[in-house]
């Protein structure tokens, strides 16, 4: 029997950001990033330690930052970031099960895309 294994990573960042309807403003943001898979030959779906450091490079960038300006973009919602953080990862040759971004401890935006 074959076992479907997820392995998920997570990253803390602090984004400034302007969305329509709210003043500038800014929030701790906790970006989960889940991979899907079976374990291989090694005993592991992905070494933990590339995954970090593959969501390291995509996040660090953004940390303290003015996302908005970042982005390129004037609305800048907390979902439009995890489609951004979603597209980078598959960018680095990764394909996320799940980004998933925890605003100041008390709400989550959740990117899971569809497998058609």
């Amino acid at each position: 029997m074959k076992y479907l294994y997820r392995l998920c990573v997570s990253h803390t960042i602090s984004v400034a950001m302007r969305v329509r309807g709210y003043d500038l403003h800014g929030h701790d943001l906790a970006v989960e990033v889940c991979i899907d898979g079976e374990v291989l030959r090694d005993g592991m779906v992905m070494d933990i330690e590339e995954l970090r450091k593959i969501v390291s490079e995509v996040l660090t960038p953004l940390d303290r930052r003015y996302l908005n300006e970042v982005l390129g973009i004037e609305n800048a919602t907390i979902e439009i970031l995890a489609t951004y953080v979603h597209d980078q990862l598959r960018l680095r040759g990764l394909n996320p099960s799940i980004v998933r971004i925890r605003i100041d401890g008390y709400a989550y935006v959740e990117y899971v895309p569809q497998r058609l």
